[in-house]
This record gives structure tokens, sequence and C-alpha cells, in this order.
């Protein structure tokens, strides 16, 4: 396995765990639980939407730079 490759595949794996945490928080999957902490639920509520649309999409960057990593 060359250099080149290992770099590549670290900065798809930073793309995917990315991509996948940000969904789970946008989606509320993890994190405090709506109700528990009233500001994090304000700032939640300011964050919801980029982190559910954003976090998919780097998600899917991710599988591009594994993809491109192999091929």
């Amino acid at each position: 396995m060359s250099p080149q490759m290992i770099g590549d595949l670290g900065n798809a794996a930073i793309s995917l765990v990315g991509g996948t945490l940000a969904t789970l928080y946008g989606f509320r999957k993890i994190g405090k639980k709506p109700g528990e902490d009233k500001s994090y639920d304000e700032k939640m509520k300011k964050l919801e939407k980029p982190l559910k649309i954003l976090g998919p999409i780097v998600l899917l960057f991710g599988l591009f730079e594994l993809a491109r990593a192999f091929f």
C-alpha cells in the first residue's frame, strides 16, 4: 500500500466519521435528548437543519473519496 493511498484513506475516514456524527447530531440521535437542557435545545434549534443537510453531503463526499482511493 502506497503512502498516497494511506493518506487518501485517512482523508476519506475523516469525512465519513464527520458526516456520520453531523447527521446523528442533526437528527438528535446522539447528544442530549429534547427537553433535557433548554440552552442546548436553543442551540440545536439553529443547527438542526444545517446538520441534517450538510451531514449527509459530507458523508457522500467521504464515500466518493474512498472510492477514488481504490480506483
